[in-house]
């Protein structure tokens, strides 16, 4: 396996791994475990997770580093739950910007973000950014498990990222 990046990889997830604190992902694999998913099969996502948040930079590390990922993948095969899982692992381990680029066709746009919405966010974005009942959320998925934890995004069900939109939210 190869890695390349601004410097050499160094594992780092099992020397940390007291100090994370997985809220994201606990919700999440909850999530997954009433959706129907079984025991060997959500240990074997956690491990396979944990070695892919192993090969990302320490989010705790002040020095720059340079790291990118792309799921690739069969219809069916899990890409969703994989780049979800990494995403909650991720935001545990500290991580506070996630990018995902979804493609360039709009419904796939819109599917993803209502995955995500169910797996991470925790609510229903379709009016989130777009009108003023954004305040008013709906819980859905992870969210209806554990709600506390909300999630700052810039993308809704019905709108994509635009660099306005972050000059007028607050994190």
């Amino acid at each position: 396996e190869t890695i390349s990046g601004s410097r050499p990889h160094r594992p780092w997830r099992a020397e940390r791994s007291a100090e994370i604190d997985p809220v994201y992902w606990s919700r999440y694999e909850e999530y997954l475990r009433r959706g129907g998913w079984g025991p060997y099969v959500l240990r074997t996502l956690d491990r396979s997770l944990n070695d892919l948040l192993d090969l990302l930079g320490n989010p705790a590390e002040s020095e720059p580093w340079k790291r990118r990922g792309l799921v690739v993948g069969d219809v069916q095969s899990g890409k969703t739950a994989t780049y979800t899982g990494l995403i909650t692992k991720a935001s545990d381990a500290g991580y506070r910007v996630i990018i995902l680029l979804t493609g360039t066709l709009e419904n796939v746009r819109r599917q993803t973000q209502k995955r995500l919405d169910s797996g991470f966010v925790g609510f229903d974005s379709r009016e989130y950014l777009s009108t003023a009942r954004a305040q008013q959320r709906r819980h859905v998925g992870v969210g209806l498990i554990h709600a506390k934890h909300d999630v700052t995004h810039y993308t809704s069900h019905g709108r994509d990222f635009y660099i306005a939109t972050v000059g007028s939210s607050s994190p």
